[in-house]
């Protein structure tokens, strides 16, 4: 679960291919401290970070999670963490866990849903899940080579809206901060 309120949170989950990139592009410009192309996925519970990060703690602070753009088209189309944070705490494939506990390369991981590759499908306590970067590959409908390329921890946005262009043709007008 993100801790976005939901008001402010697209539904991208009907967007495929170009549409959804330039969409989730959008996003991250409008929340600009949402976005950490270092890091899947972290988040803050209690002050305290679910997985290292180079984001400054006053950042996460005020946001409460940062994702790179691979983990922000893996939840804003309705993705489901293995890693949630819920009201009541930290969820782990669905059963309550202390955040000490929670490995930071299980921030990355999705539950699978059809359409996931068997060939990147993992069990993870009982619970089948693949890495977002796999599902953003899929449902942006690109290579491999391309998705690590998009998906580089080192990219910055200018950078990801250079590829983007690369890789889909021209941004759409109108979807520009």
């Amino acid at each position: 679960m993100s801790n976005l309120k939901e008001s402010a949170r697209p539904d991208l989950s009907g967007l495929r291919d170009a549409a959804l990139y330039w969409a989730v592009i959008s996003f991250i410009e409008s929340q600009p401290g949402r976005w950490s192309q270092v890091d899947w996925r972290i988040a803050v519970l209690d002050g305290k970070r679910l997985a290292i990060s180079a984001v400054r703690t006053e950042d996460m602070a005020r946001c409460g999670t940062a994702m790179c753009v691979a983990g922000w088209i893996s939840d804003l189309t309705g993705g489901r963490w293995y890693v949630e944070l819920s009201k009541d705490g930290v969820l782990r494939g669905g059963e309550q866990c202390s955040p000490e506990l929670i490995w930071s390369s299980e921030m990355e991981l999705v539950v699978a849903e059809e359409g996931d590759a068997e060939s990147v499908i993992e069990q993870k306590r009982k619970v089948a899940v693949v890495p977002a970067q796999h599902r953003a590959t899929r449902l942006l409908g690109i290579t491999k080579a391309q998705a690590e390329d998009l998906f580089g921890g080192g990219n910055d946005l200018r950078y990801l809206i250079e590829r983007g262009e690369a890789i889909f043709g021209p941004r759409p007008v109108g979807s520009h901060q």
